[in-house]
């Protein structure tokens, strides 16, 4: 629904900040014979994990996944009655 610098703003129009942020399926949504040889080997499919999450945390990629996945602070003050 939103690309990454749409998010910040709409974050900090808030009064919030974006602590972290990544895509979520990045390299995995490619092909799927591919994907299940290297699920085949748990040593391969392990080293493809390491990359994806790597990979997914890079700014380039953030907009590239099926989501993105992130975490917000607010800043704002709230006042209970």
């Amino acid at each position: 629904m939103y690309r990454y610098q749409e998010l910040v703003r709409r974050v900090s129009a808030t009064g919030g900040e974006i602590l972290s942020a990544c895509a979520s399926s990045w390299a995995s949504l490619g092909d799927q014979g591919a994907l299940e040889a290297i699920a085949s080997d748990p040593e391969s499919w392990s080293r493809f994990l390491e990359h994806e999450v790597a990979a997914c945390r890079e700014p380039g990629v953030i907009d590239g996944g099926t989501h993105i996945l992130f975490a917000a602070k607010s800043h704002a003050s709230v006042s209970v009655g």
